[in-house]
Formats: C-alpha cells, structure tokens, sequence
C-alpha cells in the first residue's frame, strides 16, 4: 500500500510517541484494527524498539495526544464507521434519491456494503423467511430483530442500517424498550407500523389498523427514548389497504406531527395514488418498490421528481438468492455423477473467503503470535 506524504510524514515523526504508550505497557504492537498495513507497524515497531525507556516514559502524555487526533484521521480513512447524522442528512434532504434495498443477514449486508451501497433495511418479510422459514404474518419478535440488527452492524459498519420494527412489539413501554436496544445496535433509525398485531406483509390482505392515536402515542414514545437526536424514527401506515387513501394521508401527516422523521405509506395502488401522497403528505418520504406486490414499479427518476427522498427494495435480494439456490440444488440433485457447473458465474472459493474477511482475520492472528 502506498501512503500519500501526510501519512508517511505523520507516522516518521510522531509514531514512536504513540507507541510509546503501547510499550510501556508491554505491548511491542500496532493494532490491526487501527492499522490494516502489516508492513508500517512492523517499521513502527523497530522504531520503538531502539528507543530507550526514559525516553518512551517522557512521552506517555504525548502519545495520547497523537492518538485522539492525528492518528484518528488516518484510522477513519482506512476503516470509516457510519455517522448518523451524515447519513440522516442524506436521506431527509432530498437532494438525492437514496435507493434502500433490504437485507437479513451479515452476508446479505456485507454484499451490499461491497457493492457501494450506501442505506439497507433489515426487512421483516426476508428475516422472517431466513430466520424461521416462515411468511411475514408476525412470527418475528422484538429479540429476533435486536439480535439480527447487532449482527449486521458489527459486519458492516460503514452501512446505514434501517431496521423494519414492525408494530413496535406492544404499546409506548415496548416501543422505549425496542429503541433503547435498537440505538445501542448502532442501526441508524426504525420503523414503525399501524397494524393489529399480529401484523401481515403490507402487500398481503386481511391487515387491520389500530386506532390513529394510539399510533401517535407509540411514536411520541418512540422520539421520547432515543437518546440521539440523528436516530431515525420512520412512522409507516398501512391504512390504504383497509380505511382508504384518504385515512391514510391523514395518519401520515399526523405520524409527522407527533415526531417521525420520515413518513412511509405502504401498498398505493397507482402511480396516481403516489403522486397524491408526495403532494399532500408534508415530510420526507420513503416508497416501497416490492416486485410483485400491490404498487406499481416506478424509477428512481420518477419517485425522485414526484418528491420521495427513498425507496426501499425489500426482498430483490432474497428472490434472486432463492432462484440461485433453486437451480444449485435442482443440479445437484440430478446430476448422476455427482459433479456439474451448477453456476458459471459463482463467486470463486478463493473470493469468498475475502469477502467475509479471512485475511483479516489471518493478519490479526499473525499478529497475536508477534514477538512482544
């Protein structure tokens, strides 16, 4: 790896002061998670070791001041954890349309994150389908979802992660809970629906609504539990379906007043009923572009220009994976010899293994068996 003059500059003249701290206290190292270049910590390392203990005793004060700023800058290039309220500002400007596709897992998000993608949503439907092999009509609860949410952050830091919280799992007192448990998983926001609980997919039928303001409380409760202000609460109604559009745009804009960040209208029949929502809807807006559910199928450029900051893209993912793993096992299956091309353009072993970060965890390894 090359580095540019700043950093080279950077570690030649300061390094040893910040790892003096390190040796004083043993520790003839450079943590991998702060440094992925194996061959610059050992050259910082051989500096230190010529060094003489007075000398690295002097400068233990130092080494703290290095390490909480200049050092921090090199450590967020390399390795940048998502700020959420660079990623709020993004998704509630409208400047730019942010396409949101979903996830379920750390492998599905860690594929996103490599792709470029910038903002996922845990969907419920696809965990409710990877986790249990069940459909999306309430069996996922309020553990499944913090669990999940933990798991995926810790992958993929630097993916904007929304987590689809359902009904909020019971009134005011568990919608505290769940945010409290979902801003310490470091996801960047939740949503919250209007349904009976147990709740359905909002493109299936047989939903029920609970009254409008018992749903305004559940989203007072959950603006009054996040402790940071940049932790998104998306107020989703599923009235459209079984009150009408009109009840719907009024619960919208009612979500929006009692706190929500942002305002999800599920299942519009028509891209009619899209442009009236965007037009008589007052908050940032997110769409729901679910192959095969009830909403037609727009462009990013057409739910940009009707005014939608963000659409989500639920269960592509899964679909494709399904049909993928679908033709694999039908192949396999089949085949007599027990040996078939199941899939030309399947990721190589070799490719797999970096994407879920075998040499990292190889370098972290080789490390911990470093000479101290």
């Amino acid at each position: 790896m090359v580095l540019s003059h700043s950093i080279k500059t950077m570690f030649s003249h300061q390094a040893i002061n910040l790892m003096a701290r390190w040796k004083i206290c043993g520790i003839i190292r450079f943590k991998r998670n702060l440094c992925p270049n194996k061959e610059l910590s050992m050259s910082i390392i051989a500096h230190c070791k010529n060094l003489s203990w007075k000398t690295l005793g002097l400068t233990v004060i130092s080494a703290n001041l290095i390490f909480n700023s200049n050092f921090n800058a090199y450590a967020q290039d390399t390795h940048s954890v998502v700020d959420r309220e660079t990623a709020k500002e993004l998704l509630l400007n409208g400047e730019k349309f942010n396409p949101i596709p979903g996830v379920h897992d750390p492998l599905s998000a860690l594929i996103l994150e490599k792709q470029g993608g910038k903002f996922a949503v845990l969907s419920g439907y696809a965990l409710s389908a990877a986790y249990y092999g069940k459909p999306d009509i309430g069996y996922v609860n309020a553990t499944d979802l913090v669990d999940t949410a933990n798991r995926i952050t810790s992958a993929t830091p630097n993916l904007a992660l929304i987590i689809d919280g359902d009904t909020g799992h019971g009134g005011p007192n568990q919608v505290r809970f769940l945010i409290q448990q979902l801003e310490r998983s470091e996801a960047l926001g939740v949503m919250l629906e209007d349904q009976v609980s147990p709740k359905r997919c909002g493109h299936m039928e047989g939903k029920a609504v609970i009254p409008m303001k018992d749903q305004v409380a559940k989203i007072r409760a959950a603006v009054a539990s996040r402790t940071d202000p940049n932790f998104i609460i998306i107020a989703r109604t599923d009235a459209r379906g079984v009150t009408g559009l009109d009840d719907a745009i009024i619960r919208a804009n009612a979500y929006r007043a009692a706190g929500a960040d942002m305002i999800f209208v599920e299942a519009p029949l028509s891209k009619e009923e899209l442009k009236r929502i965007a037009k008589e809807v007052d908050a940032p807006l997110i769409a729901n572009m679910l192959e095969g559910g009830k909403t037609p199928i727009l462009s990013s450029e057409e739910l940009h220009n009707m005014g939608y900051n963000a659409a989500y893209y639920p269960l592509q993912h899964l679909n494709a994976a399904t049909t993928a793993m679908s033709n694999t096992y039908h192949a396999l299956i089949t085949d007599q010899n027990g040996r078939v091309n199941t899939a030309p353009d399947a990721i190589l072993f070799s490719d797999f293994n970096t994407l879920v970060g075998l040499d990292e965890a190889n370098h972290f390894e080789d490390d911990m068996h470093m000479e101290k």
